[in-house]
């Protein structure tokens, strides 16, 4: 999966940018931790557009065997004037797996609420809190790398800012939550002026670096906000990579709440 420029907002996809802030970092301090939740606030704005729809190419590298390619349509509408989604993504290719869908309805709750539909058919299955840091369909982008975050989660500092760069660091702030998602801190970079992402590392409770997020060519929406068009997530025990790389992006696709609805996969 995440997540400017609108208003500050609670949420959206794996946290990905840092927006302007008046109190100016010290060189070696983090910013007052008020500033810092600010900032992820907006981080997670990145991608909060009216509406978006379009196709993906998703490819698997694993070493020591052939790319895997796939095809991806991918969807997305906002909520009203809130910072929630909602999400979803259905397999086209190839023959395997077309028709694997995921939907997401991001809440104010606790919880978001995830359902799966595999092309054996049947209903659609919930995904519980437990399951989201599985992969996706076998990628190597977990069920949380696809939807909002939850800012007030986690525990957030500005760690670096430089003329080119700032870098955001999330901490979860219970274990369960963390063992929930897959991930206890997040790392991500993020270009001065711009704040668009160019990387989010992921850590395990015991701080130890996993996974690396790499991202690029965003392009602008409507409203404003950016929609990244390449993201290259790595698992960095086994070198296996997932490249997402967006097609044209359509805002004005006319989708409404009933694209979403469970009972309509």
């Amino acid at each position: 999966m995440p997540n400017h420029f609108s208003a500050p907002s609670r949420r959206d996809i794996l946290g990905s940018a840092v927006a302007c802030t008046a109190t100016a970092l010290l060189p070696g301090r983090a910013l007052a931790a008020v500033d810092a939740v600010s900032e992820a606030r907006a981080v997670n704005a990145l991608e909060l557009t009216t509406s978006k729809k379009t196709t993906a190419q998703v490819e698997k590298r694993r070493r020591g065997a052939s790319p895997r390619q796939r095809t991806l349509e991918m969807a997305q509408l906002r909520q009203g004037d809130t910072d929630l989604s909602l999400r979803r993504y259905t397999f086209l290719s190839p023959a395997d797996i077309d028709g694997t869908k995921l939907l997401i309805h991001e809440t104010d709750g606790d919880a978001n609420d995830l359902w799966l539909l595999l092309p054996s058919g049947g209903r659609p299955r919930r995904i519980s809190a437990s399951k989201l840091s599985n992969p996706f369909a076998g990628t190597d982008f977990s069920y949380a790398d696809l939807m909002a975050i939850k800012v007030e989660n986690f525990d957030h500092q500005i760690t670096s800012s430089t003329a080119d760069t700032v870098v955001l660091e999330s901490q979860a702030k219970t274990t369960t939550f963390a063992k929930e998602i897959g991930y206890a801190r997040s790392v991500v970079t993020a270009l001065a002026g711009s704040f668009i992402p160019t990387e989010i590392a992921y850590f395990d409770r015991k701080g130890r670096q996993f996974k690396v997020q790499r991202l690029g060519d965003a392009v602008t929406a409507p409203n404003g906000s950016h929609v990244l068009r390449s993201r290259v997530m790595t698992v960095l025990d086994t070198g296996h990579e997932t490249e997402l790389q967006l097609g044209a992006v359509d805002f004005s696709s006319g989708l409404t709440t009933s694209d979403f609805s469970s009972r309509r996969l």
